[in-house]
């Protein structure tokens, strides 16, 4: 014998079963709600985050399972160590690095800051962006309404007419200090933007501002001028226990707290050199963080970097916080050091370990050939590839590998949590 509870009522006039007629007022209002409740509303609008209104945690595993498919079609990882993603500790409001572009509403009329919608130069801005830094998010709020009341005009791409291109903006995460650039066509609003800054600087903690000056029809951002507005030349950071000076222009991981676990990573797998004398080499080395790195190992470096500005940091932060160590930074691109390296027999020709950064382009071949040829002559040599780009990074190991290298492991860091992209630290030996 069995139980049945009672039965549903109905409202009058509907038999049970029937659907047509039935109020959907409640399900609608739960899903107003819902949309209410999204981390950020102008996610199809601005393109640049995939995942930002769903699972955290499940949507990084299926983006990690993703690339690794497209690593293992490109190169076999059957006999390589692979160690499950490491998650960002930190999901919202985690970029302390932006470069907005600063244009008119084909729409209103309106100045606007912000990204372009994918596929588009029409802008969408990014007054409150999820992953932006609360602060940066602040600061674009008074910066729209004093440079409106500035009357400096906004660049016309298809007319190549106007001054006020792009804004760069920098926090640090240690002191919440600001670092801004202004990109412009040319040195004629100095004195406009020099006024902006200063009265940014009555409601916001602005370190230092730069005026960069990008004459050219390009979709490069920068350009190769700057002037200081205000302020100091550098912003003040601490990573992994280092005191960084970081310029404006420098390049600098918009993540520093996925970044520093990959900094320690890398210390932690390279280790205690017990040879006095031991060299290694940092290309694409930035402001020399992976330098530090192995300058408190024990090692002897050379870092080598094509960016003046962040060639100057580097040579300053290994000073600050290793003035004992013998270090030594070229400023030249890659390429070009590391071809007189081969005929070199210096000081710093002969490294135990060799760490590259590159861009998400990847290795130049000639680069990759200088490397196997080090490795034929240092048979001991290990290579720390650090990567942004699951792609580049498949095809230069495959290369490394067929050379001479033998890619003993595999890691995954989420630097840019609710989008595809992915940080990859691979280990050669």
């Amino acid at each position: 014998m069995t139980r049945s509870g009672p039965k549903k009522i109905l409202p009058k006039g509907e038999k049970r079963g029937q659907k047509k007629g039935r109020d959907f007022s409640n399900l609608r209002s739960a899903r107003v709600k819902f949309q209410q409740k999204l981390n950020c509303p102008i996610q199809r609008k601005c393109g640049s985050c995939s995942y930002v209104n769903e699972s955290y945690p499940v949507l990084a595993a299926k983006k990690y399972k993703r690339a690794v498919e497209k690593i293992g079609e490109i190169i076999s990882l059957e006999n390589v160590r692979s160690i499950p993603l490491e998650l960002s500790p930190e999901v919202k409001g985690y970029r302390t690095s932006v470069k907005l572009a600063v244009r008119k509403s084909s729409i209103t009329g309106s100045l606007e800051i912000g990204l372009f919608s994918p596929g588009t130069h029409q802008i969408v801005s990014l007054e409150d962006c999820y992953i932006q830094h609360p602060e940066i998010n602040k600061l674009v709020l008074s910066l729209k309404t004093l440079l409106v009341e500035s009357g400096l005009s906004v660049y016309d791409e298809e007319k190549h007419e106007g001054v006020l291109r792009y804004i760069l903006v920098r926090i640090s995460r240690s002191t919440k200090d600001l670092a801004i650039t202004f990109v412009v066509t040319n040195r004629s609003s100095y004195s406009q933007l020099r006024e902006v800054a200063k009265r940014l600087k009555e409601a916001h903690p602005i370190a230092c501002a730069f005026l960069n000056v990008n004459a050219e029809q390009t979709n490069r951002i920068t350009g190769l001028f700057s002037k200081k507005l205000i302020g100091q030349d550098t912003i003040k950071e601490n990573l992994c226990y280092f005191d960084l000076r970081v310029s404006p222009l420098s390049f600098f991981q918009v993540n520093p707290w996925t970044a520093e676990k990959i900094y320690g990573r890398v210390e932690q797998l390279v280790g205690k050199t017990s040879r006095p004398g031991a060299v290694a080499w940092d290309l694409y080395c930035g402001i020399g963080i992976f330098s530090l790195v192995l300058m408190r190992q024990g090692y002897q470096v050379v870092g080598v970097e094509e960016n003046p500005h962040a060639l100057k940091d580097a040579e300053e932060n290994a000073k600050r916080n290793f003035p004992s160590v013998v270090s030594c930074f070229k400023e030249e691109p890659v390429e070009k050091f590391i071809d007189s390296q081969t005929v070199s027999s210096g000081l710093f020709s002969k490294p135990e370990v060799v760490i590259v950064n590159p861009a998400r382009t990847g290795l130049d071949v000639a680069v990759i050939e200088k490397l196997l040829e080090t490795k034929k002559k240092s048979p001991s040599l290990e290579l720390v590839y650090v990567s942004c780009e699951a792609t580049t990074l498949a095809r230069d190991l495959k290369l490394l590998t067929e050379g001479g290298f033998t890619l003993r492991q595999l890691e995954c860091f989420d630097m840019f949590p609710h989008t595809e992209k992915l940080e990859w630290l691979a280990i050669l030996t």
